[in-house]
């Protein structure tokens, strides 16, 4: 009888071993079917890779004890420049994952410089500095490899000599299949790592987030969103919603008139009308955090792609409710790290792939406030006479603020996809506004939420007929 459990452990033991050795393949649908570059964002390990959309992601746990095949991997030293005049990049491949050892000699055998880490199977950059001029041995030692190389200074420097780790890039494998090749790139993974997997298809970019248990294909739903000023924009599904998953930074509305600059805190303050800015007025803050825009902006209905809108405080709402309620909403929307938020939260995951970034704001006098602290964005609700509702998302707490404010104030704005309406019931919906569905039209759909395609059909209740699971028949009532 004590045998039973002895064996079931093991069992269990075998099963976590292969469960962290999965393919994953990619595809397309929607605007384009071809699947181009695909990058893969380890949140919970923080490390990141790229591959061809053709290729396969092969996910590998260092507990597995199975390394990729790297026979056509060239695994030779480099180092360049060499000779060097004021730093050099060492550069090998890692084919097993464990601790390394990076160690400089001088000429007399001295030792000038060691690290020591714990490397992944990947190839792995490192940059040393400080040196004088002379001839120095460089050794790359771990239990699986071992490098040597001389490296050539011409250096003056009187610094101390330091190592330092630049990052590392995954290593492609090709094999023939049945006289077919395909290419493999190999990443880390421990079975419960969160996955950010960006699909690129010219202008189109959808995300896909992701705990991956199998080896499987992705299919990517590429959508178009495209400003007026032709900034493409990456999306992302939370719940049953298309989220624009950047902040919007045009100049132009969609029907191709300028958006206002207004630089001057004078004439910030006294707006009524549309305007926008950079924070402090630094247009190098643009492509990360985009622009910050006033209500006025917002109210016109001109300022988010064709096919999206700036979301109402409702939608709002709908957002938070997916993702298990606004008290818990905030650490699903931040984006991980300390890379543009100025401290990490508890809680922070960024599972919803919406990556919400700290751009600050601008307030009624002009000054700018809290980048690096705050996400601010706005809805198109009103809230009463001079206040519109938003959310914030703050670097010290993980819930998701609801408040109204000023409308001559400027926010951030996230887009949301253009929807005929919401699920009433299992055979009517509401239509809220834009174009409904004439008769006869067809329309796939994610339970509780509607995309508009067409613009036939009248405002009005809709009925609906099931065809088959997820696609409707949607006949507009006289």
């Amino acid at each position: 009888m004590k045998k039973y459990p002895i064996v079931l452990l093991l069992l269990l033991g075998s099963f976590c071993l292969q469960a962290q050795d999965y393919r994953i393949s990619f595809a397309g649908t929607g605007e384009s079917v071809r699947v181009g570059a695909v990058s893969v964002e380890n949140l919970t390990q923080r490390t990141n890779t790229t591959l061809d959309g053709d290729a396969v992601l092969h996910l590998i746990g260092t507990s597995t004890g199975l390394n990729p095949n790297l026979d056509d991997i060239e695994k030779s030293l480099k180092i360049y420049p060499n000779p060097s005049t004021e730093k050099s990049m060492i550069e090998f491949v890692a084919i097993a994952s464990g601790l390394t050892t990076i160690e400089l000699y001088d000429i007399t055998g001295k030792r000038v410089g060691i690290v020591h880490d714990k490397l992944t199977i990947a190839r792995h950059s490192y940059m040393v500095i400080g040196l004088q001029t002379g001839i120095y041995t460089v050794r790359i030692n771990s239990d699986a490899y071992t490098y040597t190389g001389k490296l050539v200074s011409q250096g003056s420097s009187g610094s101390d000599i330091k190592i330092r780790y630049i990052g590392n890039s995954a290593i492609q494998i090709t094999t023939q299949k049945l006289k077919s090749t395909t290419s493999e790139i190999t990443m880390q993974y421990t079975n419960g790592d969160l996955l950010k997997i960006t699909g690129n298809s010219g202008n189109y970019s959808t995300i896909f987030m992701d705990v991956p248990t199998e080896s499987k294909t992705i299919t990517f739903t590429f959508i178009a969103c495209s400003d007026a000023d032709g900034n493409n924009y990456p999306i992302v599904k939370i719940g049953n919603q298309w989220w624009i998953a950047e902040n919007q930074k045009t100049t132009t509305f969609k029907d191709g008139s300028s958006i206002p600059l207004v630089t001057d805190n004078n004439l910030w303050a006294k707006l009524e009308t549309p305007g926008y800015c950079w924070y402090k007025n630094d247009e190098l803050y643009k492509d990360t955090y985009g622009a910050l825009y006033n209500w006025f902006a917002v109210n016109t209905g001109k300022l988010a792609p064709d096919g999206w809108h700036v979301p109402t405080d409702e939608e709002w709402t709908m957002l938070t409710t997916s993702l298990e309620g606004k008290d818990l909403a905030g650490g699903k929307l931040k984006e991980t790290g300390t890379s543009h938020w100025i401290a990490k939260s508890k809680g922070v995951s960024n599972m919803s792939g919406f990556t919400g970034l700290p751009g600050g704001y601008r307030d009624y006098n002009g000054l700018f406030h809290d980048i690096n602290n705050r996400a601010v964005f706005w809805s198109a609700s009103v809230a009463n006479t001079g206040d519109a509702w938003l959310r914030e998302l703050h670097y010290s707490y993980d819930y998701v603020n609801r408040f109204d404010w000023y409308q001559v104030h400027g926010y951030s704005v996230r887009c949301l996809k253009d929807v005929i309406g919401y699920l009433l019931s299992p055979m009517e919906i509401n239509v809220s506004g834009g174009d409904a569905w004439g008769s006869g039209g067809s329309v796939s759909f994610s339970v509780g939420y509607l995309t508009a395609t067409t613009s036939e059909g009248a405002n009005g209740s809709v009925i609906l007929g099931i065809q088959q699971p997820y696609e409707i028949l949607v006949v507009a009532k006289p």
